[in-house]
């Protein structure tokens, strides 16, 4: 089964978004940030009330910036995320990245060409294969992978077959 697509910048932020979310060792970073500063400003308060300040005040501040930064920290870190995504982008001109590909998945191997570049991953290189809404990922590292958006088939069923396939094969190899 084969299809060719040209991924977008949004592609790649979803990509980075989506590594984000499964990679156990970004998740404890970030829910390291997200729930330690309030534990920290616990720790400042506390201080605050040693050096006399009124109860209520010291209360009144942490509650209201514990809510602000649980509601509000999830959306700045995923803005910052599209931002340096963005950046790095513009960094240099990833032109391996942002061209047209040709994936081909084949009972012994996945091959993605371009006119820049041919390669071929055995099935047994294949970490593992993962689906989200928008896109499929065939990854051969913990970070590194093929993104292939679903927007390129015709079809969501063609979408979901080639996802099939793919996992299919991998399993096998």
């Amino acid at each position: 089964m084969e299809i060719t697509y040209k991924l977008n910048p949004d592609d790649v932020q979803e990509m980075q978004w989506y590594n984000i979310q499964n990679s156990p060792t970004l998740q404890r970073s970030y829910h390291t940030v997200l729930y330690c500063t309030p534990l920290l400003l616990a720790c400042v308060a506390l201080l605050g009330l040693a050096a006399g300040v009124p109860v209520l005040y010291v209360a009144i501040t942490l509650i209201a910036f514990t809510v602000f930064w649980l509601q509000g920290y999830p959306r700045i870190y995923r803005e910052n995320i599209k931002q340096n995504t963005q950046k790095l982008l513009a960094e240099g001109r990833n032109a391996s990245l942002l061209i047209e590909h040709r994936m081909t998945i084949e009972e012994n191997a996945l091959r993605v060409s371009s006119e820049l570049a041919d390669s071929r991953v055995s099935w047994e290189m294949v970490e593992r294969v993962a689906a989200t809404d928008t896109h499929i990922y065939i990854y051969i590292g913990s970070l590194t992978a093929y993104a292939v958006p679903k927007w390129a088939f015709d079809t969501r069923q063609q979408a979901e077959a080639f996802f099939d396939m793919a996992q299919s094969f991998h399993k096998r190899g």
